[in-house]
């Protein structure tokens, strides 16, 4: 576990790990972070590196940005798990009641909350070049903070319910933004700018709303199909092996 400064509660020190590798790599500004997903055998080799305590050497900042948000699918005890989630319209629409929300989050999830924001933020800063805003970072990271199966078989409940977790995502972003605007993992502020204005950028993609409950690689969440995208990212073209593909 790693302390920092500005939380109350240790950060588990893997993601403490990737978060500088992501940054240190050029992620928060890379086309797509958090949406274009990388080869299954770059994330294996990763993930045998971290299960060896080893130092991580990886130089593709999708396998980088992937393992982040695997850590949250896969952790068991879902982040905001302890939330009603009749709570998230209100949330979502107010600025009090969201703080309030917020503080509801128990100790350590808060604070591990409050770092995902921060990261975001970092990322939504740089919208004009990765082109994610707090929206999209907020679409596809928050499948992976809500038990959203647990809430049975009804997809109209799910898709209102997940509508709402998405926007309390992600207005809590744009409210981190203004709150603590410690975005860089050595705790620096950054340059003074009107940071608010920034999240949300005329370029990025255009991610639908659209849900389904996928159990494909052995993943169990809710996840959001990108049919509607109409720009996906740009790639060069490589083999089918080391291609990315662009998921939630």
């Amino acid at each position: 576990m790693s302390h920092i400064e500005i939380y109350d509660f240790p950060i588990p020190s893997v993601l403490v790990q990737m978060k500088n590798l992501l940054i240190q790599k050029g992620g928060h500004e890379t086309e797509g972070i958090f949406r274009v997903a990388p080869s299954s055998s770059k994330v294996a080799a990763v993930q045998v590196q971290l299960d060896s305590g080893s130092a991580v050497s990886c130089e593709d900042v999708h396998c980088i940005s992937h393992l982040i948000k695997s850590w949250f699918r896969d952790c068991p005890d879902k982040i905001l798990t302890d939330l009603d989630p009749k709570m998230f319209g209100p949330a979502s629409k107010d600025a009090a009641e969201r703080r309030k929300l917020v503080d509801m989050i128990p100790e350590p999830k808060r604070s591990i909350f409050l770092w995902i924001l921060d990261l975001c933020v970092t990322c939504s800063h740089f919208s004009s070049l990765s082109r994610m805003d707090s929206r999209n970072l907020a679409i596809v990271f928050a499948p992976n903070l809500f038990p959203f199966e647990a809430l049975g078989a009804d997809p109209t409940k799910t898709m209102l319910i997940a509508e709402d977790v998405i926007e309390f995502v992600n207005q809590s972003v744009q409210d981190r933004a203004i709150d603590v605007p410690y975005v860089n993992p050595d705790l620096t502020l950054i340059d003074e700018v009107d940071l608010k204005s920034t999240l949300h950028k005329s370029d990025t993609f255009d991610l639908p709303i659209d849900y389904s409950i996928s159990r494909s690689h052995s993943e169990e969440s809710v996840t959001l199909s990108e049919s509607k995208i109409t720009e996906p990212p740009r790639q060069d073209s490589r083999s089918k092996e080391d291609s990315h593909s662009t998921v939630p």
